[in-house]
C-alpha cells in the first residue's frame, strides 16, 4: 500500500474523527475544504472510488475471495426476497 493510498484509505472516518475532535475550534467552511481535498484524493477522473481498489489490493487472495462469498452470499439472501412480478 503507498503512502498516497493510506492518506485515502478511511478518508470520511478520519474526516468525521478529526471534526469531532476539533470541531469547535476548526470553522465550517475550513473543514468542508479539507473534505473536498480529501474526497479528491480518493476518487478518479472516472468517478471510480479509490480507497475500495487500494482495500481490496491490502487483502490477501484468500481474504479477498472471503470477501467475494460474503458478497454473494449476501446477494443471494437479498434476491430470495425480491418481488419479481
Amino acid at each position: 500500500m503507498t503512502v498516497n493510498s493510506k492518506a485515502r484509505h478511511g478518508v470520511s472516518l478520519r474526516y468525521a474523527l478529526c471534526y469531532i475532535a476539533d470541531g469547535m475550534s476548526r470553522s465550517e467552511s475550513s473543514a468542508e475544504r479539507e473534505l473536498e481535498q480529501l474526497n479528491a484524493e480518493a476518487f478518479d477522473a472516472a468517478g471510480v472510488d479509490l480507497t475500495q481498489i487500494d482495500w481490496m489490493l491490502a487483502l490477501s487472495p484468500l481474504e479477498r475471495l472471503s470477501a467475494l462469498y460474503e458478497t454473494a452470499a449476501s446477494l443471494a439472501r437479498l434476491m430470495s426476497h425480491a418481488n419479481t412480478d
